[in-house]
């Protein structure tokens, strides 16, 4: 629960924050989420319920959500069987089935990338460079934990 909830609360008051410094509109903007378990899913959740609270749909928020595991880009056509914490965020509209980060950075360009996994370390200077590409002020958020 601590995962979910209290991660949530700091990093979407981060992400709120972020966001107004950016100048970008939370109805658009895009995020990728590099981690799937349940601090990953949680925070995913409370920004598509913040999002849904200023006037879009949850699914319409979802859909500004990119979630990346170990395998990829959570998609129905990867061909893995999804937890079903995972398949409200996996991807329907075509988005490519891809393994690597920086190709899927180049796809979105996310104003903001979260780090939420045991696997690391992974944010190098290529994926610090595609985010500095896809947009101008990016929100990294390094809070993976890999042991």
């Amino acid at each position: 629960n601590d995962d979910i909830q209290g991660t949530g609360a700091v990093v979407l008051a981060g992400f709120i924050n972020g966001m107004k410094a950016q100048g970008t509109e939370l109805k658009d903007s895009r995020m990728i989420f590099f981690g799937a378990g349940s601090a990953a899913c949680g925070v995913a959740l409370q920004i598509a319920q913040l999002m849904a609270f200023e006037g879009m749909s949850v699914e319409e928020a979802r859909s500004h959500i990119y979630m990346f595991d170990q395998k990829g880009l959570l998609t129905t056509t990867r061909g893995d069987e999804l937890p079903d914490y995972n398949k409200e965020f996996a991807r329907t509209d075509g988005a490519p089935d891809t393994s690597n980060l920086v190709e899927l950075i180049k796809y979105v360009k996310p104003h903001a990338l979260f780090g939420l996994s045991g696997a690391g370390p992974l944010f190098g200077q290529d994926v610090i460079e595609a985010m500095c590409a896809s947009t101008e002020r990016p929100l990294i958020f390094p809070l993976s934990n890999p042991t």
